[in-house]
């Protein structure tokens, strides 16, 4: 079966993931995009498996606050040039947009949350990508964290 250039673009625009990625995996459903998504998407847990091992000590935190409670959030990458992504700066938006609307005291909670994103980042971007730590605090009755 031959596959277009526009179903590959098609693929891509869908996944985020690389256009030969795409073009194999078109190959191996015979052009359906459908079946090719999913199959990114299990050939993407089965990558972000083998990234995990590896350092991710770049990144940023972000701060998320609200008036009952503030966060804050270590997401890391491997290097400072993934850290500077627009991938890797939106997903860690996405984060804190959550973490305003949602108290979340544990990194395994929000880890669980956001794990779809994670990995398909984790494809894209070609590098471990980590939510590593997690701190919430309540804000007193004064209002105020910190002076």
């Amino acid at each position: 079966m031959s596959i277009s250039a526009s179903q590959v673009k098609e693929l891509r625009e869908m996944s985020g993931v690389g256009m030969m990625e795409c073009k194999k995996a078109l190959v191996e459903t015979d052009g359906d995009l459908d079946k090719a998504l999913d199959l990114l998407r299990a050939n993407s847990s089965l990558k972000a498996e083998k990234k995990a091992s590896r350092v991710a000590a770049d990144g940023e935190v972000k701060i998320a606050e609200n008036s009952k409670y503030a966060s804050l959030v270590e997401i890391n990458s491997e290097t400072d040039f993934a850290a500077k992504d627009s991938q890797f700066k939106d997903f860690a938006s996405d984060v804190a947009k959550y973490l305003i609307n949602n108290q979340v005291n544990d990194i395994t909670d929000l880890g669980s949350a956001f794990e779809e994103k994670r990995q398909s980042l984790i494809q894209s971007i070609g590098e471990n990508i980590q939510l590593r730590r997690l701190k919430t605090l309540k804000v007193p009755s004064g209002g105020c964290i910190g002076v």
